[in-house]
């Protein structure tokens, strides 16, 4: 997934559910702050400094630190420092989280989405948020938001690449 997002993945063995290391460059840009309404989310910093929004509040990780975000819990991160940053992520229970990593790295490969937010990569993630709304969900108003701009993406022609 480098590259367009500024992003690789590594995916990982992990016998309770979903598990990567992620390579994340320096952005301007946060990712959108979204909601799993079932399922537990863990950042531990492996490198570098990665902030993670939690309870409305940036919480920086340093190396060795973790932060557990919990079902239901509006959340973001970024790597706003100069260097690049890698963390591990877990997310339990797994269900379709790695198809859902998988459809950005489509996406992103396709030349589909990109850093920016532009209208196109908002067309695109509004399509893939809603193929894995039983994964992951936007937070306030881009929450109400984003399923009509997913229809709109739909009627527009946009198709979610296959992988």
């Amino acid at each position: 997934m480098a590259g367009a997002l500024g992003m690789k993945l590594e995916f990982l063995f992990s016998p309770t559910g979903y598990a990567d290391r992620v390579w994340l460059a320096p952005s301007p840009v946060a990712v959108p702050v979204h909601i799993h309404r079932f399922h537990t989310e863990t950042f531990t910093a492996e490198e570098g400094d990665l902030e993670v929004l939690r309870d409305g509040t940036w919480h920086r990780l340093r190396p060795g630190q973790t932060l557990i975000v919990p079902p239901g819990a509006p959340h973001s991160l970024r790597n706003f420092s100069a260097a690049p940053v890698v963390y591990r992520h877990t997310f339990s229970p797994g269900s379709r989280f790695r198809g859902l990593m998988e459809g950005y790295a489509a996406l992103a490969k396709a030349g589909k989405i990109s850093r920016k937010k532009d209208l196109r990569t908002v067309l695109y993630v509004c399509l893939l948020f809603d193929e894995y709304r039983d994964v992951q969900v936007f937070a306030g108003a881009l929450g109400a938001v984003g399923p009509v701009l997913a229809a709109v993406a739909k009627v527009l022609g946009y198709r979610l690449p296959t992988h």
